[in-house]
């Protein structure tokens, strides 16, 4: 994935925009602007932008409060900008098909993602900033799999199949 994007705190800005302006000339740049994006991309392309910021709402307070040494206080490893970047693009990856994941931080500077649905049958996918998913399922007592793929452009075929299995009714 070649655009980042990142919140008000982080990095990489992804919007031109900040939405502080609080004049209504400002506001109504900031509609204008909105609305041309809206008017100028296609469906998908504009599906994408919208499914970015949701990644940006959920991932930027994480990378935030997780940037420091310790901030769990058990002496947890940061959150880098790079497994910040990865969780943003595997965020991207994700197949609309299926629910959303819980995605927390993990004490040794990971970005989890979590879909939990009973005792026996839960998928995790974890990114540490190495273009790497480690993933690990459980399908029921004695069938599980676990593992690692590369974060490329696409998610891996053996990480979105994991999601069908999960799923599968």
């Amino acid at each position: 994935m070649t655009a980042l994007a990142t919140c008000d705190n982080c990095a990489v800005n992804w919007w031109p925009f900040k939405d502080s302006g609080v004049s209504s000339e400002a506001k109504q740049i900031t509609q204008t602007y909105q609305s041309d994006i809206e008017q100028s991309a296609t469906s998908a392309e504009y599906g994408a932008h919208k499914k970015l910021i949701r990644a940006m709402d959920e991932l930027c307070p994480i990378f935030i409060e997780c940037q420091a040494e310790n901030w769990d206080g058990y002496g947890a490893q940061p959150i880098s900008e790079s497994a910040y970047i990865n969780a943003i693009e595997l965020y991207m990856q994700l197949p609309s098909q299926y629910p959303k994941p819980d995605i927390t931080p993990e004490p040794d500077g990971a970005i989890g993602f979590e879909w939990y649905l009973e005792p026996y049958r839960t998928l995790s996918f974890s990114v540490r900033g190495d273009n790497t998913v480690i993933f690990s399922a459980l399908f029921g007592i004695n069938n599980s799999d676990y593992g690692d793929k590369p974060l490329d452009e696409t998610l891996h075929p053996r990480l979105h199949e994991l999601l069908g299995t999960l799923f599968v009714d």
